[in-house]
């Protein structure tokens, strides 16, 4: 996966961040974020809770200077919301050097 102009534009709502007390320290307003490409990885079923609620995985490549953050919610533009699950990691070339973006783990619960 590497950040290319043609990916598509998604919109990410990042966590409130919150003090010892639990009083929001930012915001969270929606911003967005043009050439973002997913890469869907598989869909399981989770059959622990009420019914089968089904559990769809991707990682999806931002560009490198993002501060896209664990607990940020991502909107596709079909309206497909996905939560952020762990901190995102360069994609570092090993033999270049060259950054080609911050790879992202994401999960979509249910089916909208």
């Amino acid at each position: 996966m590497y950040y290319a102009a043609h990916g598509e534009t998604v919109t990410v709502t990042d966590a409130v961040t919150r003090d010892n007390d639990g009083n929001p320290v930012t915001g969270s307003a929606p911003r967005a974020v043009d050439g973002v490409l997913f890469q869907l990885e598989g869909t399981s079923t989770n059959t622990a809770e009420h019914g089968q609620i089904p559990l769809t995985n991707a990682r999806v490549l931002f560009p490198e200077d993002d501060p896209i953050v664990q607990g940020a919610t991502v909107t596709r533009a079909a309206g497909d919301r996905w939560h952020v699950v762990g901190g995102p990691e360069l994609a570092t070339s090993q033999i270049t050097g060259r950054c080609f973006g911050l790879i992202v783990s994401l999960v979509k619960v249910g089916t909208k």
